[in-house]
């Protein structure tokens, strides 16, 4: 039988104790882990590896989601509310994902004693009285107030101690050198600062010019996306009375003369980009070629590797990773980079990096952020590998009669 390590001990003291200690926001939260009780086929909404989940324990998982939201919303939750938030699915999957780190959980041999569970349970301040010791009544009560028995409780417990040794023993393997550490903080916190010039698209299409041939070229060639545009847009082509929409033939040629400038500005604004680019490899002033669009470029400041939001650009994981292969001997990449609508076109202008001093500031830190990070990975490859291994199948939920009763 498999014991705790003092270290799992300390995960399950952040993943079991507290979870017990927090039982009346936690455990109404979450639910508490899949049961693995049978049912007959007609009361069975999946099945994990040849493991029943009935619909009563699905039913009674998801009337406890339902509480919680009721409560931090203090608003009813309708059923309408439940399946245009995909609250029912979200419940399930979570069902099918416990039931399958359980099982995970037992194929590397894990057990949880009937010692561990009571000394975890007895040792919980929300089951003491008031000289700090367990009181079978209190316990009983708490439990009462969830709708729960001791049996079930106590299932529960033992399912989520189990997952908890499972991560323990996954973060007991994770190791970081000093080295690995060291060139992950370097990475991490070395600042790049950059030229940029960035074309919206949107801000373009006031100044493309359109000559009738082109127009009546696009729409021979394009009436499936004048349509579709007409179809999904009705609401900007509503009568003067705002009682229903304008007949297509009445819209037509001006939804085509919208949908060309929009494409003729997108290609007008990539050809410009790569200007500026060709302009800048060559050494030569780009204002010539952004001032008839009254674009300016602009400088980023330094950010890091660890920065979402890059300044002037926005959110964008190419830039980013784009950027920092940048340096003094290669200042330039190789094309434009289309960000949300709008061409952004880079020049390296200086980086800075981290020095030992700092890092030896941060060590500890460091190393605990590097270890997380491995941690999550290996969490993610164990749970890709065991949904790849594992039987699942599911009733469709919206088959269910009477599900939300």
């Amino acid at each position: 039988m498999s014991t705790f390590s003092r270290k799992q001990k300390r995960n399950v003291g952040i993943g079991g104790v507290i979870m017990i200690l927090m039982i009346i926001i936690v455990f109404v939260f979450w639910g508490g882990s899949a049961s693995r009780i049978g049912g007959s086929n007609a009361s069975v909404i999946a099945k994990v590896n040849g493991t029943s989940i009935t619909k009563g324990e699905f039913q009674k998982r998801l009337l406890q989601r339902v509480q919680a939201f009721e409560s931090q919303l203090n608003q009813n939750i309708t059923p309408e509310m439940l399946k245009q938030l995909r609250i029912p699915e979200q419940v399930l999957n979570q069902m099918i994902n416990e039931l399958l780190i359980q099982q995970e959980a037992k194929r590397y041999g894990l057990q949880v004693s009937n010692q561990e569970l009571t000394e975890l349970i007895t040792s919980a301040p929300i089951f003491q009285d008031d000289k700090g010791i367990f009181s079978v009544r209190r316990y009983k009560y708490q439990l009462a107030r969830l709708g729960l028995t001791p049996t079930e409780y106590e299932e529960q417990v033992k399912d989520q101690l189990l997952s908890s040794k499972l991560t323990g023993l996954i973060t007991d393997a994770i190791f970081t050198s000093d080295e690995e550490s060291r060139l992950y903080y370097m990475l991490r916190e070395e600042k790049i600062d950059l030229d940029v010039v960035k074309i919206e698209t949107a801000d373009l299409v006031s100044r493309v010019p359109i000559i009738p041939s082109a127009l009546d070229n696009f729409i021979a060639t394009n009436e499936l996306a004048i349509r579709d545009y007409y179809e999904t847009h009705l609401e900007e082509f509503k009568t003067t009375d705002g009682k229903k929409s304008k007949e297509l033939s009445e819209v037509h040629s001006q939804i085509a003369e919208k949908l060309l400038k929009e494409q003729l500005a997108e290609e007008r604004a990539k050809d410009l980009s790569l200007e500026v680019l060709d302009a800048w490899k060559n050494s030569k002033p780009i204002t010539s070629v952004l001032a008839p669009y009254n674009i300016k470029p602009a400088s980023t400041g330094y950010f890091s590797r660890a920065t979402t939001f890059i300044p002037q650009i926005g959110r964008s994981d190419e830039v980013a990773t784009t950027a920092f292969s940048l340096s003094k001997s290669r200042q330039f990449p190789t094309a434009p980079i289309y960000v949300n609508g709008s061409w952004v076109v880079i020049k390296f202008r200086d980086s800075k990096g981290a020095t030992l001093a700092d890092f030896a500031k941060q060590e500890a830190a460091i190393s605990k952020d590097l270890r997380a990070q491995k941690t999550n990975e290996a969490y993610r490859l164990l749970f890709a590998a065991m949904q790849t291994r594992a039987k699942i199948t599911k009733r469709p939920l919206e088959d269910e009669p009477n599900l939300f009763q």
